[in-house]
C-alpha cells in the first residue's frame, strides 16, 4: 500500500491505537467511570475503535481483528445516535464487556451530518436494519450547533435528505438531487469543508445514484473516480500521517449496497477489503490480545 504520501509504520500504528483503547477499558476505576461518562464520550471512542480497525487493515492483521474493532465502532456510534434521537428512552448494549443502559438525551456534539453518515455507513456494512431505522429519524436541521458553522450549511441539510431518500421508496430523488446540486456550488461551501464535500460526500451520492439506476458501467467508472477523490482527501496536509484513510467506510458501505442490491463487484483496491463488501465475516469474534505496557504515574490521571 503506497498510494498515500505518508509513510506509516503500520505495526506501530496498530499497537499504539489498540493499547490506548485497551488501557481505557481494562482498568476497574476507568470502567466504573465509563458507565457514567459514556454519553459524552462514546462517539469519540467509536472513532478510536475505527482507528484501530484501519490500523489493523493497514498492518495486515487477521480479518477477525479488523472486524472486532470495526464492530466495536459500530456499537459505539449507534449507541450515540440511539441516545440523541430518542430522549428519555433507555438504550442497552454491551461494549468492551461492559453492560451499559442509559436514557437518551439530545446532544449537539458529535451529531452533525458527517457524524451521522459515519454511523449510517457502519449500519450499512453490518446490515443492521434496526440501526438504519433509527438513523432515518435524524433531521440535520435539528442538530445545528451554535459553534459549528458547518451544521448551518444548506448543503448539509440537502445532502442528509438525499441520503435518507435513498432508503425511502416514496422519496422524490429528482428533487432531492437538485437541492444538493443547488447548495453544493463552490461559493456556498466554505473552503475548510470543500475537500470533505467534493472528495467524500458527493462521490458517495453519485455512487448511490448509479446503484439506483442499476447501471454497472456507471457504478464502476464512478467508483474509480471516488477512489481517486478519497486519496486526494487523505493526501491533504490536514490528514497527513493518519492511517484512517486506508479504510474507507463510505466506499465500503456503498460497495456493500451495490453488491447486495445489484450484484456489482468492485475492482480490488487498497481502501476496503472485498470480504467486508461481500459480508464474508462473523461479528462474534474473540477480543484480540493487546499488550498493555505499565503506565507511568504522571499519565494515569490523563486517560
Amino acid at each position: 500500500m503506497q498510494h498515500f504520501q505518508t509513510k506509516l509504520n503500520a505495526d506501530w500504528c496498530y499497537k499504539n491505537r489498540s493499547e490506548r483503547k485497551g488501557r481505557v477499558f481494562n482498568g476497574e476505576e476507568l470502567r466504573k467511570r465509563y458507565l457514567i461518562e459514556a454519553p459524552q464520550r462514546i462517539y469519540a471512542d467509536g472513532n478510536d475503535f475505527f482507528g484501530c480497525a484501519a490500523a489493523a487493515w493497514l498492518a495486515n492483521k487477521p480479518k477477525e481483528t479488523i472486524v472486532y474493532w470495526l464492530y466495536q465502532a459500530h456499537i459505539a456510534k449507534q449507541a450515540h445516535f440511539y441516545w440523541v434521537l430518542n430522549p428519555g428512552k433507555v438504550h442497552s448494549f454491551s461494549l468492551q464487556d461492559l453492560d451499559i443502559a442509559l436514557p437518551g438525551k439530545k446532544m449537539l456534539n458529535w451529531s452533525d451530518v458527517h457524524d451521522w453518515q459515519d454511523a449510517l455507513n457502519l449500519a450499512i456494512i453490518f446490515n443492521d436494519q434496526a440501526a438504519l431505522a433509527n438513523l432515518m429519524q435524524y433531521e440535520a436541521r435539528d442538530f445545528i450547533h451554535p459553534k459549528a458553522e458547518g451544521t448551518k450549511l444548506p448543503f448539509m441539510h440537502a445532502y442528509c435528505d438525499l441520503l435518507k431518500g435513498f432508503f425511502n421508496p416514496q422519496a422524490n430523488l429528482k428533487n432531492l438531487v437538485q437541492a444538493v446540486a443547488d447548495t453544493s456550488q463552490p461559493d456556498k461551501i466554505p473552503v475548510i469543508k470543500r475537500s470533505l464535500v467534493y472528495n467524500v460526500m458527493l462521490p458517495f451520492a453519485d455512487l448511490m445514484l448509479a446503484i439506483v439506476a442499476n447501471n454497472k458501467e456507471r457504478f464502476s467508472l464512478t467508483m474509480q473516480k471516488a477512489i481517486k477523490s478519497h486519496v486526494t482527501h487523505f493526501n491533504d496536509s490536514v490528514h497527513d500521517g493518519l492511517e484512517i484513510g486506508w479504510l474507507s467506510m463510505p466506499l465500503s458501505a456503498v460497495a456493500a449496497i451495490a453488491y447486495r442490491q445489484c450484484g456489482f463487484k468492485p475492482e480490488p483496491n487498497p481502501y476496503f477489503p472485498d470480504w467486508l463488501v461481500y459480508g464474508d465475516f462473523d461479528v462474534n469474534v474473540p477480543k484480540p490480545d493487546i499488550d498493555i505496557r505499565p503506565l507511568s504515574e504522571q499519565w494515569k490521571d490523563k486517560i
